[in-house]
């Protein structure tokens, strides 16, 4: 049996992934000598003549090979790497199979592609779509905080009862994330690739800033508060968009869609990620909200007149006991508390 005969029995074992640990040697030997090359593409294009209208490939086999070519491409650059101590000759030798083999996967993979069209059902289209959108999902439960980085070395804070959904890779042309609750961002600056947190109500797009997004659907507000930099906020339903520079929030009332921009303290929305939380001059209810959350407990008002009530101040190392208590001597109300179920309710004294 000739050298070329031999090969193309190789790359026939290749395209049904039969290929022992000797043979891939062999191949790679054959394909790292140069009066050899020639014969790669008259090899290919006979194979591919002879193969091409049997439909042997199943929607799994398709999968698997393309996985399979370029995890042995792969194991080829790694071996190259190790390689670049030793002679130069040697190197050259590994450099061109490496160039070779990559040919041979395009070869093999675009005829498999052009034909798969005919023969791949739509099952198998949505598994490599849903492939190439994959997402991580982190949740974050109501009296815990989590700390991360994303794909881009991007730094995010989510707060109690929080979620945010992102690729297992940004695209090259955006960087986007969904949240539903309250996140503080660090987004690594790229001038770019814009960076877009997706919200019900709200867009946020940046390219490299701090800033803090509170979007809880059982909120009347959405904010979104600058720390530094600056970020355009865009509102879905309307499409009307601004700029808010640092030390500025912009406030979105979800009922009656009126939005608002002011000059705020900015650690008074973003101590929580450093384990205070912070009222200030908020309604009794925005209180119990945020109690809530932080103490992963069900507050009852008692009575709509409750919410008159209005408080200032910061919490960090109180139990939800003594900050029931001091709420009490500030304002005529009383407290009833159950523990076994961690219900609370507020009544007038």
């Amino acid at each position: 049996m000739t050298n070329k005969s031999k090969f193309h029995g190789l790359i026939d074992k290749l395209f049904h992934d039969k290929l022992t640990e000797v043979e891939v040697k062999e191949a790679i030997h054959y394909l790292a000598e140069d009066k050899n090359s020639v014969d790669l593409d008259s090899i290919m294009k006979e194979h591919w003549e002879k193969n091409k209208c049997q439909n042997t490939l199943s929607e799994e086999d398709f999968v698997l090979l393309l996985n399979k070519l370029h995890h042995k491409i792969n194991l080829i650059e790694e071996n190259n790497r190790k390689l670049k101590n030793q002679v130069h000759s040697q190197r050259y030798k590994y450099s061109r199979t490496l160039g070779i083999l990559t040919r041979v996967a395009a070869v093999l993979f675009i005829p498999l592609l052009l034909a798969s069209i005919l023969i791949v059902s739509d099952s198998l289209k949505n598994k490599i779509e849903n492939t190439k959108m994959a997402y991580f999902e982190v949740y974050t439960p109501l009296a815990a905080k989590t700390h991360f980085v994303l794909p881009d070395s991007s730094v995010v804070w989510l707060n109690s009862g929080s979620n945010l959904k992102y690729p297992t890779s940004f695209s090259k042309e955006v960087r986007e994330v969904y949240l539903s609750g309250e996140g503080y961002f660090e987004v690594k600056h790229n001038p770019d690739i814009p960076f877009i947190v997706k919200t019900d109500k709200v867009n946020i797009s940046v390219y490299g800033t701090e800033f803090n997004i509170m979007a809880y659907s059982n909120e009347p507000l959405v904010t979104a508060t600058l720390v530094a930099g600056s970020i355009k906020v865009e509102e879905n339903d309307n499409g009307n968009s601004l700029y808010v520079m640092p030390e500025q929030q912009f406030s979105l009332n979800k009922t009656t869609g009126n939005h608002s921009l002011e000059k705020i303290d900015v650690q008074s929305y973003t101590s929580w990620k450093d384990g205070k939380i912070t009222f200030n001059n908020e309604s009794l209810d925005v209180v119990a909200r945020k109690m809530e959350r932080w103490f992963n407990c069900k507050i009852y008002l008692d009575d709509t007149d409750l919410k008159q009530y209005k408080y200032t101040g910061t919490i960090e190392m109180e139990t939800l006991r003594e900050i029931l208590e001091l709420i009490s001597l500030t304002t005529p109300i009383k407290t009833k508390y159950k523990k076994e179920t961690r219900e609370i309710w507020i009544e007038h004294k």
